[in-house]
C-alpha cells in the first residue's frame, strides 16, 4: 500500500515530535508499505544534514522516501503535501495536521488524523465537525480524555 506521511515536524530537529515521526514512517514500512514522509525543510535550525544522513542520526533504517517541501507555513505545506500525495497515487494518509486531515480526505484517501491535542483553537467549534466528520478520515486519539473531549465538543462518531 502507499502510504503519506504529512508532518509539520521539519526534518532534522532537536525536537521530540521529528523522533515520533521518523520513527513511524519506519515502522509503518517495516510493514511493507511503500511510505513517503512530507516534511517542512529546517533552514533554522542548527542541525544540517544530507538525507542519507537523516536516516543515520535518528537510528532508522532508510526504507521510506523523504519529500522536503520549503515552506513554513501549516496550511500550505498541507495543500502541497496533499497535492503531491494524489499525484503518487496514495492510498492511506497518516498524519498529526489538521490541516492536512481536513484536505486530505476530500481528494478521495483514506486519511488516520493521530489528535494529540484539542483543535478547536484552530478551527472553532463550528468548523471542527465540517472537516473533521468524512467517512474517509479516521481519528487517533492519544487518550481517552481527549477522545471524549473530540466525540462531546465536536461531535465525531
Amino acid at each position: 500500500m502507499r502510504v503519506a506521511c504529512i508532518a509539520n515536524s521539519w526534518i532534522p530537529s532537536v525536537y521530540a515530535n521529528s523522533i515520533q515521526v521518523m520513527k513511524m514512517c519506519e515502522a509503518i514500512a517495516g510493514l511493507g508499505h511503500e511510505v513517503t514522509l512530507f516534511v517542512g525543510t529546517n533552514e533554522k535550525e542548527e542541525i544540517q544534514l544530507e538525507e542519507g544522513d537523516i536516516f543515520s542520526s535518528y537510528g532508522v533504517e532508510r526504507i521510506f522516501e523523504i519529500k522536503k517541501i520549503p515552506l513554513r507555513i501549516n496550511s500550505i505545506h498541507a495543500l502541497i503535501s496533499s497535492v503531491y500525495a494524489k499525484l503518487k497515487k496514495t492510498e492511506l494518509c497518516y498524519t498529526r495536521s489538521i490541516y492536512a486531515a481536513s484536505l486530505i480526505p476530500r481528494l478521495g484517501i483514506l486519511t488516520i488524523f493521530e489528535a494529540d491535542n484539542p483543535i478547536y483553537w484552530r478551527l472553532g467549534n463550528r468548523i471542527a465537525p465540517l472537516l473533521l466528520n468524512s467517512p474517509r478520515l479516521k481519528i487517533l486519539s492519544i487518550s481517552n480524555s481527549l477522545t471524549k473531549l473530540y466525540i462531546e465538543r465536536y461531535k465525531i462518531n
